[in-house]
């Protein structure tokens, strides 16, 4: 979720608590509509234009949800007020964070020292910094309230949207591109396919989730990376890419791939550190260098983003498991139920 607490800590709060982002419910052989009295199909859509009908169907099915959210909680807080005697609604807020949300001075300066190399947090004045830092964990922490209130009423079946439908995600089908994890394993019960950017902060604080759900799994999930760059925003993303695919040209893909992400999120990325890691991998420099310079591998980069595009990727990271969009957020748990739910239906 995303709290607006100052403009200077905008991008801190995505990067600590967020992760960074759908089929029509006719059928293919349905009529979308006519042109010229002639049908267009549904079939006849490509899956970018798809994806976009779902993605306008999802937001407004979030947005109804969060209405009707909104409308439970103003029911809860408002009898929380009448049943402990409370002047307000504000004070029924304040009186139920204060009694079970604490931010304690070691977890602001845990977060400050985690996010040390962050710009946006350097621009704050160092005597500002640890009661901003305080002010907005505190409303994270908030909202980590409130949405365990809201998950208990939908375990209760006290929450229940009926206007509006969820929308149904589409399943794909992927070309041969990216990097698979274990290729050993034919018959994956569940295959998680990944496009991210090496530069990417959400994709740093993804990839460790990931990594945790494919160790649990190991012999039963796949794992698929996919490169997808974003040229216009991370100068590094490409060159990182490189850097693990010619790696993987002397068989350690993967241990380039762990040593680029193996960092803070905001962590800078440079061609020295590519070295560096190839240095440490023990990879023949000159071999490493050649390839760096070979157009095959930047080839095999547009492939990977030509197939992110066409099946309607437009942000990192973005994760599909068994053809499916995963659409919340990426975190041990979130992830690992959605696998373990697959699996169980296999």
């Amino acid at each position: 979720m995303k709290i607006k607490l100052r403009a200077a800590l905008a991008s801190l709060t995505l990067i600590a608590f967020m992760g960074c982002k759908s089929t029509s419910s006719n059928k293919d052989g349905e009529t979308f509509g006519t042109i010229n009295n002639v049908s267009v199909k549904n079939a006849d859509l490509t899956l970018q234009e798809k994806a976009s009908l779902i993605r306008a169907e999802k937001q407004v099915y979030e947005t109804a949800q969060r209405i009707l959210e909104n409308h439970y909680l103003l029911d809860w807080f408002t009898k929380y007020q009448a049943s402990n005697k409370l002047a307000s609604l504000n004070d029924a807020r304040k009186d139920y964070f204060d009694k079970n949300t604490r931010v304690t001075n070691a977890e602001v300066n845990q977060f400050i020292k985690e996010n040390a190399t962050n710009k946006e947090l350097l621009q704050i004045p160092e005597s500002q910094r640890a009661p901003t830092v305080k002010q907005y964990l505190s409303k994270v922490a908030q909202s980590r309230a409130e949405q365990d209130l809201l998950t208990e009423a939908y375990k209760q079946d006290k929450i229940k949207l009926i206007a509006h439908a969820k929308p149904q995600e589409q399943v794909v089908q992927f070309e041969n591109v990216g990097h698979a994890f274990a290729p050993n394993i034919k018959n994956p019960k569940v295959t998680i396919v990944e496009f991210a950017d090496y530069q990417c902060p959400f994709c740093v604080k993804a990839n460790s989730e990931i990594m945790k759900v494919v160790s649990l799994h190991k012999d039963k999930i796949q794992y698929i990376f996919v490169d997808f760059p974003l040229l216009d925003k991370h100068p590094q993303a490409l060159p990182a890419a490189l850097a693990a695919k010619c790696a993987a040209n002397q068989g350690k893909y993967w241990e380039m791939h762990e040593l680029i992400f193996d960092r803070k999120p905001m962590d800078e990325l440079s061609s020295n550190k590519y070295m560096t890691y190839a240095q440490k991998l023990n990879l023949s420099m000159g071999q490493f260098n050649e390839c760096l310079k070979d157009p095959v591998q930047k080839e095999s980069i547009e492939a990977d983003l030509n197939e992110g595009f066409r099946v309607g990727v437009n942000e990192t990271p973005t994760i599909y498991l068994n053809g499916q969009k995963f659409d919340d957020y990426i975190a041990f748990d979130n992830l690992n139920a959605a696998v373990e739910k697959l699996m169980a239906h296999e």
